[in-house]
């Protein structure tokens, strides 16, 4: 078993690092905002693994990707009481802590769930249909060789714009062994394997793909836009890759 998955994530690395990413992909947003869904978690929390279920039925969402994208962001302050989450990074503690500095969220915690920068506590309540009618404007992406070309046309000037782009895994399952989870076998999907982010006066970007070793089942990738100093999205869309 252990050989298997060796071979699995080596396979995995060549693909992403030898031939990559190169499938050519267009997608883009309407005018009216969609809505990003940011679920932080951790499988050091004996409290997530609902919201992870929750995150992961949303693949089967009529409007997945057309008018809401999911992601999630793994953070990494629970690893000290056993279990080290493979999939967190102190930069989505940081991300998660900015919202709360913002004043988005009320505290840090997990599992919590942002919507386009707003703490929702009632998720789990949620119907389906289009959660959000706010006219912002078009983004567009284009994935050529390796790199994401974007462009956001803004419902209203904005200056110093940032572009997130995220490579999100599929069909993750871990058995974990220590910690509030020990002997639990998690399942995650939309998780965040890699994120990046740049800058820009003109809103047109061109950004190289987030690459990562994890052997997912599947990969789709998310972009949004924000202002700078900004963790609210304006804009976003996504595609499976």
């Amino acid at each position: 078993m252990i050989l298997n998955k060796m071979i699995t994530a080596l396979l995995f690395a060549l693909l992403m690092s030898g031939a990559g990413l190169s499938k050519d992909i267009h997608f883009e947003s309407g005018d009216y905002q969609n809505t990003l869904i940011e679920l932080y978690t951790s499988e050091g929390c004996s409290s997530c693994p609902p919201a992870d279920n929750w995150l992961s039925a949303l693949q089967y969402h009529p409007k997945l990707f057309s008018e809401i994208i999911p992601v999630a962001f793994h953070v990494d302050y629970w690893d000290y009481i056993g279990w080290q989450d493979e999939f967190a990074s102190s930069d989505y503690s940081k991300r998660q802590r900015q919202h709360y500095q913002q004043g988005n969220i009320s505290q840090v915690y997990t599992p919590a769930i942002v919507k386009n920068g707003k703490e929702d506590r009632s998720w789990r309540y949620q119907k389906r249909g289009i959660l959000v009618d706010k006219k912002v404007g078009k983004l567009n992406v284009d994935v050529l060789d390796d790199t994401a070309y974007i462009n956001f046309n803004p419902q209203q000037k904005h200056q110093d714009l940032v572009a997130n782009v995220a490579l999100l895994g599929f069909g993750f399952e871990n058995k974990i062994t220590a910690g509030e989870n020990d002997d639990r076998v998690l399942k995650h999907d939309f998780v965040v394997l890699e994120h990046k982010k740049k800058i820009s006066k003109t809103g047109r970007w061109s950004i190289q793909l987030p690459k990562s070793t994890k052997p997912a089942k599947r990969l789709a990738l998310a972009v949004w836009i924000s202002k700078k100093g900004s963790s609210k999205p304006i804009q976003v869309s996504a595609s499976w890759l």
